[in-house]
């Protein structure tokens, strides 16, 4: 367990984070429509009440909440900001891909401890994924990535 965070909050906490968030959301709604994207400081709130460590690993600070985390914290979102809402629910369990990853990804992925938002994208269009040597190489077009405007990090979903 991570040293900063020996006990992660229960989901019934982290609703209650969520709901103490939806005047700032509110507020800030129609600034986030406008920008079609989730606003910095709304993002910045996120993090900082841990909406965006739900299923983050333990050892690296997060709160490992089950898989209908991500959902009922959207619905209290969404009364306030649907973009956040989608943020919180979509993205938040790509935390919980990421460490089903190889530990060196998942060290590289949450060095700084912070809930790391990462964007995924599927390979679409007449895209491609083939083994290349020790890697792998991707070809084609992807659709959007929810969250990328404020990922540090993206992986990418498809068959080899």
């Amino acid at each position: 367990m991570n040293r900063e965070n020996p006990q992660p909050p229960s989901l019934n906490v982290v609703k209650e984070r969520a709901r103490r968030l939806l005047p700032m959301l509110r507020d800030q709604a129609a600034a986030t429509e406008a920008n079609r994207s989730v606003v910095p400081e709304t993002v910045e709130a996120l993090h900082y009440a841990g909406l965006t460590r739900i299923c983050q690993p333990a050892r690296f600070g997060g709160y490992e909440l089950s898989w209908d985390a991500p959902v009922d914290l959207g619905r209290i979102l969404a009364s306030a900001c649907p973009s956040t809402a989608w943020l919180v629910s979509i993205v938040g369990p790509h935390s919980a891909y990421i460490g089903r990853f190889p530990l060196e990804a998942q060290e590289a992925v949450w060095a700084d401890s912070k809930g790391a938002i990462l964007a995924g994208a599927t390979v679409s269009r007449g895209g491609t994924m083939r083994r290349e040597g020790d890697g792998l190489r991707v070809a084609g077009q992807f659709g959007f990535a929810s969250g990328v405007d404020h990922a540090p990090w993206g992986f990418v979903i498809g068959t080899v």
